[in-house]
């Protein structure tokens, strides 16, 4: 999710189902669920679980004028947390090819406080693209000191290939703000990530396969969370 090495340990999500849910319009039910499980969780391309496996899984509420509110959580590993909680809310709405979506995520980290994070976002799509930017509104970015501004760019493509296969492709890139000490900016850990991945709905089963990375290469070499990794998922709406 983040630069652990600069917090003393520490992504669409792990990879089906993305944490900071862009809500849709509620087609049926105005209450959904979803479960996953997948390989490993990673977000913004970083592992949130030491390259181990998650379950996870939330609840969205969605209005019919595009108003939505949730919640998601994951097992995690750092920072003496071993439990994600994000609450999520905002406002969604499309207009034939063109869609908007603006909202605000608070990520709770039970046992470790100092990653609990704010951040305000909004996003615009046309047919297969989506941009999408992400501010943080809280003094710290998971856990990094005197954070408050730090930003997240990200563009996502998502295009329906024959026989219903989903193609993915995603690149971002955290900008951090502030200091963490005088004279040392925390931009220096400033980092990309990226994200080509297949999905597939079959029998009311939504199986992912990804393939996620970062280029960062800090002094010393990179910690395993920031590498190259093939992420497989199983999830469930209802």
């Amino acid at each position: 999710m983040f630069k652990k090495s600069l917090i003393a340990v520490a992504l669409v999500s792990a990879y089906a189902l993305p944490k900071a849910v862009l809500a849709q319009e509620a087609d049926t039910l105005p209450i959904t669920g979803n479960l996953t499980f997948a390989t490993d969780y990673a977000f913004r391309g970083v592992s949130q679980t030491d390259e181990d496996a998650a379950i996870q899984g939330g609840f969205d509420y969605a209005h019919s004028s595009g108003f939505f509110v949730g919640t998601w959580g994951s097992n995690v590993e750092f920072g003496g947390s071993r439990l994600e909680l994000d609450f999520y809310g905002g406002w969604a709405k499309t207009w034939g090819d063109w869609g908007v979506n603006v909202g605000a995520i608070h990520y709770e980290y039970p046992g470790f406080s100092a990653g609990n994070t704010d951040e305000i976002y909004a996003a615009g799509s046309w047919k297969w693209f989506q941009l999408k930017y992400s501010a943080t509104i809280s003094d710290e970015y998971f856990g990094v000191v005197d954070s408050k501004g730090t930003g997240y760019a990200e563009v996502n493509f998502t295009y329906t290939l024959p026989s219903d296969f989903i193609l993915g492709a995603h690149y971002g890139t955290t900008m951090y703000d502030g200091e963490a000490a005088p004279g040392t900016p925390n931009d220096d850990g400033d980092y990309d990530d990226y994200k080509v991945s297949i999905n597939k709905v079959w029998k009311t089963f939504n199986f992912g396969l990804a393939y996620v990375g970062t280029d960062y290469d800090p002094p010393g070499g990179t910690p395993a969370v920031y590498d190259e990794r093939v992420i497989f998922s199983i999830g469930k709406t209802f």
